[in-house]
């Protein structure tokens, strides 16, 4: 998640590093993030301070091949909650997607 000043966290952008910026000592200092903003694809710079982790883990597959991510919460829930899904989870589960497949 990209944090924004003056806007609330349950809108600030999602996205996905791209490449870290080192300062002259050689300490990450900051990121280059590519997000996904009105259905455009936007490439940012942003300090580490203003850059916060979501909880994904990826699936590793039966070769030992690495999956696509997936968020912590269990299948069994998703199945449960599935038709009441709200508008900004559906938008942000399209937004997400567009970013992984363009990879």
């Amino acid at each position: 998640m990209v944090k924004e000043d003056n806007i609330k966290r349950n809108q600030w952008k999602m996205g996905l590093i791209e490449n870290l910026i080192r300062g002259k000592d050689g300490i990450v200092r900051g990121a280059t993030v590519r997000v996904c903003s009105k259905g455009k694809k936007e490439v940012l710079n942003r300090p580490l301070q203003k850059l916060f982790p979501l909880e994904l883990r990826m699936e590793r597959k039966e070769n030992g091949e690495v999956g696509r991510m997936r968020g912590t919460v269990e299948k069994s829930e998703k199945k449960s909650r599935a038709g009441t899904q709200r508008a900004a989870a559906k938008d942000a589960g399209w937004k997400t997607r567009l970013m992984l497949d363009s990879e």
